[in-house]
């Protein structure tokens, strides 16, 4: 499916090391404009311990998990950001702004995501749980927007604000919520 759409896979860094692990941290500092207290910024850390705790051997990956479920439910609690440590996210993704941001476990994120406020990219029922939505390379998701079920999102496509996609978007394409109804009051 993702090939007659054109969704880049995001070139994630492998976070197997502490090394890597501060890389990763590093470069998604400078997606948020090297602001140490961006909610989009902490919520990426969070994720990163997350997938680093998730390679690790069984006793520092207790101390590891321990640390991710700190700092995810402080984003989730402080700024309404839930990311899981199973979601996949590229290279320098950008949330851009904070609050009732939900992104699904198995979402594949690319590189150079811009996501917006009141975001949701997840499942669209409980049935199809394991299946998620896969965003490609140099996409911008407005605020409001949802992105729910197995689809695809191509490359540099712009999704905006208050639109709902429940089908694969190609690549360079724009989604827009439809125009909004003037109704008069009898």
């Amino acid at each position: 499916m993702s090939e007659s759409i054109g969704a880049t896979p995001p070139s994630t860094v492998p976070v197997n090391s502490l090394r890597a692990l501060t890389a990763a941290i590093r470069d998604d500092r400078r997606a948020h404009d090297n602001r140490w207290s961006a909610p989009g910024f902490q919520a990426l850390v969070a994720v990163r311990v997350g997938n680093y705790a998730l390679g690790l051997k069984p006793v520092p990956r207790k101390f590891a998990a321990g640390v991710y479920r700190f700092l995810r439910r402080r984003t989730r609690l402080r700024f309404g950001i839930e990311i899981f440590a199973t979601t996949t996210v590229g290279r320098n993704v950008r949330i851009a702004h904070h609050g009732t941001i939900v992104i699904h476990p198995r979402a594949v994120l690319g590189d150079r995501c811009l996501i917006r406020q009141g975001v949701t990219i997840g499942g669209l029922n409980d049935e199809s749980f394991r299946r998620a939505p896969t965003i490609g390379a140099d996409v911008e998701v407005g605020a409001g927007a949802m992105i729910v079920g197995d689809v695809v999102i191509g490359d540099r496509a712009r999704i905006g604000p208050n639109a709902v996609v429940t089908t694969s978007v190609p690549e360079g394409a724009i989604v827009s919520s439809p125009r909004p109804r003037i109704m008069l009051m009898p």
